[in-house]
């Protein structure tokens, strides 16, 4: 496992924790995490249908009567795209895709959450928003602020990347909020 995959995947880990244990305690879900990276080939979680696999989103959350399907991003920062003045996060666009297919073959409502934990920018004028934000995939396929595709960089990925402007997606917890249940168990 390179040292770059490693770091991320303990960052992503850590982030998928500290959301799951806000979303037990602050907002009354039981969690049934699915994230679980197979050694030696570098792959996440996989959902399986008659079609073939898909990248499988990180948890199942359980409340009341409702099932809904989480997939946590724990990032730095937003992004400052300089073309719209707007703030941005995105996800790799090829598990974009697997996870809209996810979330139109069953009734369950599909959350992409996104963690930013640092207000520092890059150009280190500490104005970058941070907290947990996040919206259905459904409602985020209608406001795609802009895609790169597998032909741009490599910065973007394999299979280029998605993105949102922060205003597309709903303030859900402060990063206070979030990180007040950091060190909680979560108990069976």
């Amino acid at each position: 496992m390179s040292d770059i995959f490693q770091e991320n995947l303990i960052m992503g880990q850590a982030g998928e924790n500290v959301v799951a244990r806000y979303l037990i305690y602050e907002r009354g879900f039981s969690m049934l995490p699915v994230y679980q990276v197979l050694q030696g080939n570098y792959k996440g979680p996989r959902f399986y249908t008659k079609c073939g696999e898909k990248v499988a989103p990180d948890a199942l959350g359980f409340k009341g009567g409702s099932v809904f399907w989480f997939e946590i991003k724990t990032k730095a920062r937003f992004s400052w795209y300089r073309k719209t003045k707007t703030w941005q996060t995105g996800i790799d666009r090829s598990h974009y895709h697997d996870y809209l297919d996810i979330s139109t073959m069953h009734p369950f409502p599909l959350w992409l959450l996104f963690f930013h934990t640092q207000h520092e920018t890059h150009e280190g004028d500490g104005k970058c928003p941070v907290g947990l934000y996040g919206n259905d995939i459904q409602e985020l396929s209608k406001c795609i602020a802009h895609e790169y595709t597998k032909n741009t960089p490599a910065q973007y990925g394999k299979c280029g990347m998605v993105y949102w402007n922060q205003a597309s997606l709903k303030p859900i917890a402060t990063i206070e909020e979030i990180m007040k249940h950091e060190k909680k168990e979560v108990r069976s």
